[in-house]
C-alpha cells in the first residue's frame, strides 16, 4: 500500500473516532439533567496552521509518556447528591466530546497535508487534553450509581492517548518501517472506537436518581 493510501485509511479510522466521540456529546445534551453549577470547559483548540513541509523536519517526541490504565477512584461522600454528580459528569463529557472534535480535525488536517511535524503538534495537544481530563476524573469521583461510566471515561482517555501517541511514532518513522508504525496507529484508533461505545453503553446502563 503507498504512503497517499495509508494516509486516507488513517483519516478515515480518526473521522469514525470524532463520530463516536459526537454522538456521546449528543446522547448526553439530550438526556443529562442540568447542573446547577456547569463546569467550564477550556475552549476548543483550533488546528494548528499548516506549515511547509520541510525535506527533512526535525519533529519533537511526546512530552508526556503513555499514561496508564485509569486508577481505581475514589468513592465519593455517601451524603453527596448522586443525580448533582452525574449531571456534572455528562455535561462535562458532552464538552469534551467537542473538544474531541476540534483535535480530530486537527490531527485529520495534519495527516492529510502530509506535514510530518504539524502532525506531532496536533497529536501533542491531544496529549494534554487526555492529561487534563485524567486530571478532573481524579478530583471529581463517582457515586455508586455511575461508577462504571466513570470508570470507562478513564479508559477512553487511555485508548485516545494511545492514538495520539502512535500517530507521533508515524511521523518520526521513515522506510519501510512506516507502514509498521502505519499499522499500530490503525489498531489504536480501533481500541479507541470500541472504548467510546463501552462508554456509551455505560452511560445508558446508569440509572441514578432523577
Amino acid at each position: 500500500m503507498d504512503r497517499s493510501r495509508w494516509l486516507l485509511v488513517i483519516v478515515l479510522a480518526i473521522v469514525v473516532v470524532g463520530a463516536w466521540a459526537l454522538v456521546i456529546g449528543e446522547v448526553i445534551r439530550s438526556d443529562a439533567s442540568p447542573s446547577p453549577s456547569p463546569v467550564a470547559t477550556a475552549p476548543s483548540p483550533s488546528p494548528s496552521p499548516t506549515a511547509t513541509p520541510s525535506p527533512s523536519p526535525t519533529l519533537s517526541p511526546s512530552p508526556s509518556p503513555t499514561p496508564s490504565p485509569s486508577p481505581t477512584p475514589t468513592a465519593a461522600p455517601a451524603t453527596a447528591d448522586a443525580r448533582l454528580l452525574f449531571g456534572e459528569f455528562q455535561l462535562r463529557l458532552a464538552d469534551d466530546a467537542v473538544e474531541i472534535q476540534a483535535l480530530n480535525q486537527a490531527l485529520t488536517a495534519a495527516v492529510e497535508s502530509q506535514d510530518d511535524g504539524t502532525t506531532v503538534d496536533a497529536a501533542v495537544a491531544m496529549l494534554d487534553f487526555v492529561d487534563r481530563e485524567r486530571d478532573w476524573l481524579r478530583s471529581h469521583p463517582p457515586v455508586g450509581c455511575y461508577v462504571s461510566a466513570h470508570a470507562a471515561a478513564g479508559d477512553v482517555l487511555v485508548a485516545y492517548a494511545l492514538v495520539a501517541d502512535a500517530a507521533i511514532a508515524y511521523a518520526n518513522t521513515r522506510g519501510l518501517d512506516r507502514l509498521e508504525a502505519f499499522g499500530v496507529v490503525f489498531d489504536n484508533v480501533d481500541s479507541a472506537g470500541v472504548a467510546f461505545a463501552t462508554l456509551q453503553t455505560a452511560l445508558g446502563d446508569a440509572t441514578c436518581p432523577g
